[in-house]
């Protein structure tokens, strides 16, 4: 069979297991130029079980479906509210408008994560939410307008509309949550997830606010408030609570673990993500001489284009030394022909963000010691990729990373010694400062019960999408202390070190990495690599392939 692969540039044309082996697959390549389309070249490798598992999954566009909104969130809700046994209902807050300069230049206003992840609405400033957890019943309220907001912002949709598109049962305006809770909710714990959201209930039940859709007026210390309010909970709500201890731990339990409809919308987002890495590079390429910012540029023109909503997270476009800078954002310096080009950016598809990274050479050709360098960060990702399992512990995989690691530092000349008494004194962290991965989903640094990072000893469980970056750096601060140290010095090659830090800056390859996926149907332990799924090319060969 045949299957784009990768923007109309690179194909598969065929697969096939290889003669006399279980566990590899045969796949003829072809790659072609663009706008053309004339094939350039052709290529056969053999491929392992894993990689042959992304290509047939990247050929099934219907394993993970975009489905419709409505259905995605019946099915999250239904599970919040297995989860939380406290029963009771749950209020959740879209947040509101973030000022940016002036009187009345805003954000573009992005909802919070939790409620995105109830709702599905995340367009909708001070809006809320009350989910029955009895009933899964879900109440969405927005904000009314006034008459006037129509010719200024555009007509706004109505309940009805807000309920078809979101799987509401009732739509109903922030003003009338007092008298929902009052009629509705008498009697039952309000579940919220913060201070704030504890005030709005108290204000709208005590009818000294008339919107709630976020938090109303100034705040005083929270045990203030209790005493303050005791008679308003007693009178209003008839001995029912307001409670903020329950209901973040089960968001954070639920978000951690993707359903299959999640999923849908992660490899959506990296689909459109790969649009544009590979825009990006391609802008390298044909405009020689250009400033971080164009292919910043070329980026979020060509995801927005392919439907994305928004960015994930700003994006990190480092070229030559800044390629070097973790979290660089400034993407202002001119690109030099031989330098390395690192992008870290994603794309979010209903709020669901990929993070994905990938070095590339600007002149489309990796000189030998880049090779060198991107060859070894390549080894170290596939091998922590080839270590995830349902059931692995996250800290075991990160530490096989690093062992291999500075096995790769040992073979580039970088550093001298034994692995053993190279992790004794951190060498590893000078050339990699940062951890393994970690969670993804609708925060690109996503939650979970244990934080955004597997803790020691946590085993990756079903449904975990979880980031693998490593990278290679050579990072001014980190080596000068090096240097300052007697007993690291002596275990780094620095004649070694200065040629590559010339040369090289900084290669980082970061995937998106899908665990315990439909029971094991995409791989032999069930993981599927989303980033290669959406066929986001990584091998070097493929990227010069692309770039010529």
């Amino acid at each position: 069979f045949e299957i784009c692969f990768c923007a109309c540039n690179f194909y598969i044309m065929q697969l096939r297991p290889v003669p006399s082996s279980h566990n590899k697959m045969e796949a003829t390549f072809r790659w072609r130029s663009a706008p053309s389309s004339q094939i350039i070249g052709r290529r056969r490798v053999h491929l392992n079980a894993s990689a042959a598992a992304c290509i047939r999954a990247a050929a099934d566009p219907l394993s993970f479906p975009l489905l419709p909104q409505q259905d995605v969130g019946r099915e999250i809700r239904q599970r919040i509210c297995r989860e939380h046994i406290a029963g009771g209902y749950l209020y959740l807050e879209a947040g509101s408008l973030i000022k940016r300069n002036g009187p009345d230049v805003f954000h573009r206003f992005r909802a919070d994560s939790d409620f995105v992840y109830t709702t599905g609405c995340y367009d909708q400033p001070g809006a809320a939410a009350l989910l029955d957890t009895e009933t899964s019943s879900l109440t969405l309220m927005v904000e009314k307008q006034p008459d006037h907001a129509a010719f200024w912002m555009g007509p706004q949709p109505s309940p009805d509309e807000l309920a078809e598109n979101f799987g509401a049962d009732r739509v109903c305006y922030t003003s009338d949550l007092g008298a929902f809770l009052r009629e509705q909710a008498r009697g039952q714990d309000i579940h919220v997830t913060n201070a704030a959201a504890k005030e709005t209930i108290r204000a709208a039940l005590s009818g000294t606010s008339s919107a709630s859709g976020g938090p109303s007026g100034s705040h005083t210390n929270d045990s203030q408030e209790d005493n303050k309010n005791n008679g308003v909970q007693s009178n209003e709500m008839r001995n029912g609570r307001i409670i903020d201890e329950f209901l973040p731990r089960v968001l954070q339990r639920c978000r951690s673990q993707k359903t299959d409809a999640e999923l849908g919308c992660m490899l959506a987002a990296s689909k459109v993500s790969r649009e544009g890495h590979l825009a990006a590079w391609l802008a390298s390429k044909r405009n020689p001489g250009s400033h971080e910012f164009f292919l910043e540029g070329a980026f979020t023109g060509a995801v927005l284009s392919a439907g994305a909503n928004d960015l994930g997270y700003p994006c990190i476009v480092g070229a030559g030394p800044n390629a070097a800078i973790l979290h660089y954002e400034a993407n202002r310096s001119q690109i030099q022909l031989g330098d390395l080009v690192l992008i870290d950016a994603g794309a979010e598809v209903r709020c669901y963000t990929a993070d994905i990274t990938r070095t590339f050479p600007a002149g489309g050709k990796f000189t030998s010691r880049q090779l060198d360098v991107y060859n070894s960060v390549l080894a170290v990702q596939e091998l922590a990729i080839s270590r995830m399992e349902l059931g692995a512990v996250w800290t075991e995989v990160d530490a096989a990373a690093r062992n291999l690691l500075l096995q790769q530092l040992l073979d580039l000349g970088l550093v001298k010694g034994s692995i053993e008494s190279l992790l004794e004194k951190r060498i590893d962290r000078v050339f990699m400062p940062h951890g393994l991965g970690h969670f993804l989903g609708l925060d690109v640094h996503d939650m979970s019960a244990e934080g955004m990072v597997p803790p020691q000893g946590a085993q990756l469980a079903q449904g975990n999408v979880i980031t693998v970056e490593p990278g290679i750096y050579f990072i001014d601060t980190l080596l000068k202390k090096a240097a300052n140290d007697a007993e690291m010095a002596k275990m780094l090659n620095w004649d070694n070190i200065s040629a590559f830090r010339t040369e090289v800056g900084g290669v980082r390859i970061e995937d998106n990495v899908a665990v315990g996926v439909n029971g094991g149907r995409e791989g032999p332990e069930g993981v599927l690599n989303l980033t290669m799924a959406a066929g986001v090319p990584k091998a070097p060969w493929a990227i010069e392939s692309i770039m010529q």
